[in-house]
């Protein structure tokens, strides 16, 4: 018998596998970066995975594309308009990066703040920081809001989506924090900023293949966490609990 899509995406080797592929992808971009970076083979800067606009930045840009058009699908599919905040989330999250918000925002606030930042820090970190925090607390009212009037499915799925969205900024905020404190040793630096983009592609990478598995679930949000999906022991439909 014929396995629909739904059912390929449900087990524990298939998922995960789909996961692989695009963590391969993000692989690749970190791979050229670091030849491109330490060796005389290429000197490219769209291979360098900081650079606006770079090759792995356009494919980030095309990730919360897409992850927003599926919460898209997913609201039609479910007929309920709770999904869509998430959609406007990744929105918010493809602008900030495609137009660098952050960067620009956070200028603005360190040109009103008057203090000498602690640990070597700029102005201009301190400023990103602020920004961060009032952009998670603005975005934080419409998934509210939609967390109280969703459903069961609406709920356990967010759960899960806040775990990822915890592993985003925990590269994005906290470890390019720590890029900025280390200010002596190329090599550090260039591990450091290495695990702040690169871990930033994976996060972005496990967030997509959530989402596509929700919408070919219809919504139904799997019963396990999203990080299990690097687990490839077996075939057998996950069990556990969220």
């Amino acid at each position: 018998m014929k396995k629909n899509p739904v059912e390929l995406l449900t087990t524990r080797e298939q998922v995960g596998l789909l996961f692989l592929l695009f963590l391969g992808a993000d692989l690749c971009f970190i791979v050229l970066h670091t030849i491109n970076s330490l060796t005389p083979v290429w000197n490219n800067p769209l291979l360098n995975i900081e650079k606006d606009a770079g090759y792995s930045e356009i494919y980030q840009y095309l990730k919360y594309f897409w992850a927003s058009l599926l919460f898209f699908v997913i609201a039609v599919k479910t007929r309920t308009l709770a999904p869509t905040a998430w959609a406007f989330v990744f929105l918010f999250l493809l602008a900030d990066d495609a137009l660098g918000i952050h960067e620009k925002v956070g200028g603005v606030i360190a040109r009103h703040l008057d203090f000498i930042p602690p640990w070597g820090l700029r102005l201009q970190d301190i400023g990103e920081v602020i920004y961060a925090l009032c952009a998670a607390l603005l975005l934080s009212i419409p998934l509210g809001l939609a967390y109280l009037q969703g459903d069961r499915r609406f709920r356990r799925s967010s759960h899960h989506l806040l775990q990822l969205v915890v592993l985003l900024a925990c590269f994005g905020v906290l470890v390019d924090l720590l890029h900025m404190l280390v200010q002596t040793g190329w090599r550090l630096q260039f591990v450091l900023a290495v695990m702040e983009d690169g871990g930033e592609m994976v996060a972005v990478s496990a967030l997509l293949i959530y989402t596509a598995t929700l919408c070919l679930r219809k919504g139904e949000p799997p019963h396990y966490s999203p990080l299990a999906m690097l687990q490839l022991k077996n075939n057998a439909t996950f069990s556990g609990s969220a």
